[in-house]
């Protein structure tokens, strides 16, 4: 965007320096910087990391290369951030290249028309669309033709205007539009369809994003499942399940059997001092087993016979 101001003087007093005003009600201007010589305006900032649609600031024209006495004139200048399925567009049947020249005063008519502002974006040859797969799609470029996108400013706030209501001002008023510009040889207005995954409302990037944040959060239950059941099965393995292979402690105070001995069972240790059970040499010598005189009746009879002695002595 370019600001143009002019001065009747000559020379040094006829030479123009632009600069943008700061604003201490909004950061705007800080959003933009302009050339001081030319006017051409361009970003200082990212417009991907806003959501802002419009933005207002001042610049000052001032002569003699912007001394500090020099003559200056101030300008409002607004700035609107338009999505390229908000703007309408204009078919004309002439070369772009005159529509460039007469823009202003194309917009100026169709303003007092419908009474809105009406400002162009851009314009490029037009684009022939053909539906392929029950889809529009660009099929072809028509040199000889014009798409002019416009937009719509409210003259009441400046504010953007929403472009249905601008869509059908337009085609209200198409008859008279068509009239007076009769030389530009006006076909339509239309409007940009909405992408497919715009009308869906979700773009194929966040799809897959959702895609992807399902087959994480599957993995990572199917890990904390996988973990879980390996920890089971190694606590079941150490804690007393009922089966032959039982870990346990000897049983001192055991009561000799009913044959006047104790049952004698093989058993093997392990590292923590259980003995644990081997049925196999159980089912081996349980046809072997024999009354054996216990360690406690053992006991019991050697003490009797060493107090006998010491009576006797």
């Amino acid at each position: 965007m370019q600001i143009s101001a002019t001065d009747k003087d000559e020379g040094n007093n006829s030479a123009i320096a632009y600069s943008i005003l700061p604003n201490s009600l909004t950061d705007d201007s800080t959003s933009f910087v302009i050339d001081k010589y030319t006017g051409i305006i361009r970003l200082a900032v990212n417009m991907g990391l806003t959501t802002q649609e419009r933005f207002g600031f001042d610049v000052e024209a001032r002569d003699n290369w912007g001394a500090g006495y020099g003559l200056f004139s101030i300008a409002n200048v607004f700035v609107y951030r338009v999505a390229d399925y908000d703007y309408v567009i204009l078919v004309a049947e002439v070369e772009p290249f005159i529509i460039q020249l007469n823009l202003q005063s194309i917009t100026t008519d169709i303003s007092d028309i419908v009474g809105l502002n009406v400002e162009a974006a851009r314009l490029e040859p037009h684009i022939v669309e053909a539906t392929a797969r029950r889809r529009t799609v660009r099929s072809a470029v028509n040199q000889d033709m014009t798409d002019l996108y416009l937009f719509g400013v409210s003259p009441n706030d400046n504010s953007l205007i929403d472009p249905d209501l601008l869509y059908s001002t337009l085609m209200e008023n198409f008859v008279e539009i068509q009239v007076a510009l009769d030389e530009y040889k006006l076909q339509t207005f239309k409007q940009i369809a909405l992408p497919d995954a715009l009308s869906t409302g979700l773009s194929s990037c966040e799809i897959g994003l959702i895609a992807m944040g399902v087959v994480i959060l599957a993995i990572i239950v199917i890990a904390i499942i996988v973990v879980f059941c390996i920890f089971d099965r190694r606590n079941k393995g150490q804690s007393p399940s009922g089966s032959e292979n039982m870990l346990f402690k000897p049983d001192l105070s055991a009561t000799p059997s009913s044959h006047g001995g104790s049952s004698i069972i093989e058993t093997d240790r392990d590292l923590n001092g259980y003995m644990v059970s081997n049925p196999t040499y159980k089912e081996q010598n349980q046809s072997n087993v024999k009354s054996e005189v216990s360690p406690t009746e053992a006991s019991l009879q050697d003490w009797n016979q060493r107090g006998a002695v010491q009576l006797g002595m």
